[in-house]
Order: structure tokens, then sequence, then C-alpha cells
């Protein structure tokens, strides 16, 4: 026991000693170790698990087909049905149609670039996803760098924060997925960290940065753009100091206003008709909300199955004059549905929300491919996000006991955030997937629980120090 407590404390003191060398780097070439150390670990995880990985990763066909599409066929449109010329196959009455404005386009105009290359798509794919996503760990150790301003080894604090999301078991093999979850948890990364900086030091061409993200992510998740207009104007009005005016908050409002308009417009020229967002509101609402949403979420808690095939049967044969809606037809019949389920049935409501609150955080609720129950990648994720989690809910209990919202201001606008991106979740339908952007949040929830622990045992073998 003592022999391994030695070699432990060995390898912790050459860790240290590693940390400190890289920390005594300019800024600029620590930027860049995170960076490419992100390529090198993300490049050798897909490699090993394409080569014995016993699972699939979740990869959402919709976005690749409208990508594809936008190219080949000049159109951001999906045809969905059960033909062999569909761009993507269902047998459900209730999803089939040709949909122009069914899911958000930002991430799929991003899989142009890889469908350029036809038949090497997927490699393009991985190649560029990878390019883009390693700036993941960059932006955690710049955002940290401001969160931990008032540590003296704020960076070495910064740079730990960085390397251990690096070897976060979903953000490793993300290159492979094609879904829009890390390129939403980057543009949240960048709009936070020019965001916080531009309360130190403001400058013009921040609030530009900010507008221009918030706009591509309305394109992406557009609940999360509305998060995060909403967290900046409520921190700028509860922040003790104020470095500018109010007005400049309103530089990234009109450029949300001008993209919002803008796809008003295409939407018109296609539907004759003002529709400011994407159709699929209500089918996601209904989806969360149904006499057999809290039964799936019983059910279900820790695999990945597909909600869609556990619910959409249970309807598809009594509403079978759907597959010949149109995509605006559709989103308001499936809405009114929503609404009136939640009107008739407030109980069941409220149940199917504590239950999403539930899968929202479970550390269990892994998904892969549809049908695919996976335990090998449960038990990888439960081991890294379970300790996280726990931490996490320490911290935030400790904020509450002590009323640490008086004098942590930043610990504050986290929660806020955190909260505030759970809400729109939680009204439809919620898993950990929708989690994973503000998974960088309960790491500086960790790290700071951590870190003022280790400054009470500092204060207390002080105290005892000078007193003795």
């Amino acid at each position: 026991m003592i022999i391994f407590k030695q070699i432990v404390g060995v390898i912790l003191n050459k860790l240290d000693s590693i940390l400190n060398k890289i920390t005594n780097l300019s800024r600029k070439r620590i930027l860049l170790f995170v960076y490419v150390t992100s390529l090198i670990v993300q490049t050798i995880s897909i490699n090993l698990f394409l080569a014995y990985s016993p699972v699939k990763l979740n990869d959402d066909l919709w976005y690749k087909a409208t990508g594809k599409n936008i190219i080949n066929k000049h159109a951001a449109v999906v045809n969905w049905g059960d033909k062999k010329e569909s761009d993507l196959y269902t047998n459900f009455n209730l999803q089939k149609g040709t949909y122009y404005d069914w899911r958000p386009i930002g991430y799929s105009l991003i899989l142009t670039i890889p469908a350029f290359f036809g038949k090497n798509f997927e490699l393009a794919k991985v190649i560029l996803q990878l390019i883009i996503y390693s700036l993941i760990p960059v932006f955690i150790f710049l955002l940290f760098n401001i969160l931990f301003l008032n540590y003296a080894n704020v960076k070495k604090i910064s740079l730990i924060a960085a390397l251990l999301y690096l070897i976060y078991p979903n953000f490793i093999v993300s290159s492979l997925q094609t879904i829009d979850t890390w390129i939403t948890t980057l543009l949240i990364l960048i709009i936070l960290y020019f965001y916080f900086k531009s309360n130190f030091s403001y400058k013009f061409k921040y609030m530009i940065l900010i507008g221009l993200s918030l706009s591509f992510l309305y394109l992406v998740r557009p609940a999360g753009a509305a998060t995060a207009l909403i967290f900046i104007f409520i921190s700028y009005f509860a922040s003790s100091v104020k470095k500018y005016s109010i007005g400049f908050l309103f530089i990234p409002l009109l450029f949300l206003i001008l993209t919002i308009t803008l796809w008003s417009i295409r939407n018109h020229s296609i539907f004759d008709k003002w529709y400011p967002s994407f159709t699929n509101i209500g089918y996601n609402l209904w989806l969360g909300n149904n006499d057999f949403t809290s039964r799936f979420l019983k059910s279900h808690l820790g695999d990945g199955t597909s909600i869609e095939a556990e619910i959409i049967p249970n309807y598809d044969v009594k509403w079978s004059e759907l597959s010949v809606y149109n995509e605006l037809q559709k989103n308001s019949f499936l809405f009114g549905k929503a609404v009136e389920f939640i009107t008739n049935n407030p109980l069941k409501f409220i149940n199917n929300t504590a239950w999403k609150i539930i899968g929202y955080w479970s550390p269990l609720r892994v998904r892969t491919v549809a049908q695919q129950n996976s335990l090998f990648k449960t038990i990888i994720v439960f081991i890294f996000s379970f300790p996280i989690i726990i931490l996490s809910l320490i911290s935030i209990a400790l904020f509450l006991l002590k009323r640490e919202f008086r004098f942590n201001e930043i610990k504050t606008y986290v929660l806020i955030f955190i909260l505030l991106w759970m809400i729109p979740y939680i009204f439809f339908f919620a898993t950990a997937r929708f989690r994973e952007p503000t998974n960088f949040c309960l790491l500086y929830l960790c790290f700071d629980l951590i870190m003022s622990q280790y400054k009470k045992k500092q204060i207390l073998y002080l105290n005892n120090k000078y007193t003795n």
C-alpha cells in the first residue's frame, strides 16, 4: 500500500511538472498545444473506435440528406417516404412527405462541404469535423481563464479542464457522428467567451462575433439561440458592474432579427406564408406530450431506443391522413394535439416533465443508434459523467445553502445558463444528448467546488502555521 502511494505520488508530481512547463508557455502556444492535442487524441480514438468498438454511433441521416441535396438538387429539401427514390425511408404515415423547413438547416450547410467529395463524403465529413470540433477544448481553456480569473493558478485550472474534456468519451468520437450537438456546443462556447470577455475589455468586434455566432446558432438550434440571447440580457441587468451601454447588446439582437427575417422571406417564397422558424416544432412538442411519453421515458431511461419508434405506431393508423398533409399542416395539427394533451391532462404533464428532467440529467440515457442497446457505451459514459454530475449537484447544493448568489456572480450566471438551457427541453422532449452543450458548465461547477475546498484547506493551514 505504501509503495502504491509512492508510485501515485511520483506520477502526480511528474504530471504537475509537465503542466507547469506548459502553462509557462505563451498564451498562443498553449492554445496551439490544446488544439493539436485535441486533433491527435480524437484521431487515435476514432481509429480505435472503428477497429474495435462493438457499438454504432448515433447518425442522423436527415442532416446528411439535406446537405447532399443542397449540392445535388440545389435545394434544402428532403423527400421522406417508403419508395427507393426517397431521400429517407419511413413506413410511418405520420412522417411521409416532402419537407423544405422541417429541421434547422445550419448543420446541413456545414455538411455541404463534404458533399462536394461524393463517394468520399464520410471521410471528408470526419476530417472537417475533426478540424472544427478540436476548437471546443480551446474555447473551454479560454472561457475558464475568465471564469477562474481570481485564482492565481488560473492557467493550470483552465488547461486541466480543457484536457479533461479531451478524454470525454462522447467528445473523442464526435467527429464520426452526424448530429448537431457538437457545433451547438462550439457556438455556445464562442458566444459565452466573447460575452464574458466584453465585460472586462469591451470591443465592438466582440458584439459582431456574438451576433454572427448567435445567428448561425439559430440556424442550428433555434432554442439555443433564444436561450443564449435571454441569458446575455439577464446577466447584463444582474451584473453589479457594467462596462458599456445596453444599446450595444442590441447589436447581436439585430443580427438575429436579420437572420430570422431572411429565413421568413425564404419560407414565404415556398409556402406563400410567413413562417419564421422550423416546422418540426409541433412534432417535437407532441412527442414530449402524449399518453405514451412517460411510459417510454420510464422504460428506456438507460438505452438508445428511438422515441419515434415507440410512440408513433400508437397513432399512425388513426392519423393516416397526415401522409398527405404538407409540413405546415402537420406542424399545426401536432402542435394542437400537444396543447390539447397538456391542458386536458395537467397531472400527466407534470409526471412527464418530472421524467424528462430525470432523462435530461441521467448519466445512463445514452443514445447510439435506434433500437440498439449498448451496455458498453453506457458504462463508459457513466464512469465519466456520474462523478461530474454528482460533484455538480453538491456544488449547486452548497451554493444554495451558503447563499453564494450574494457574492459569487460568475457561478450564479453559470447556474442561470444551465437552467435556461434546460427549460425548452422539458417542455418538448429531453434526453442527456440535449444537455451536452452545457456539460462544460458542469465541469466548471466541479472545478469551482474542488478549488473552493482547496482554498479553505490552504487558509486553515496558514492560520495554524502562524498561530502555533
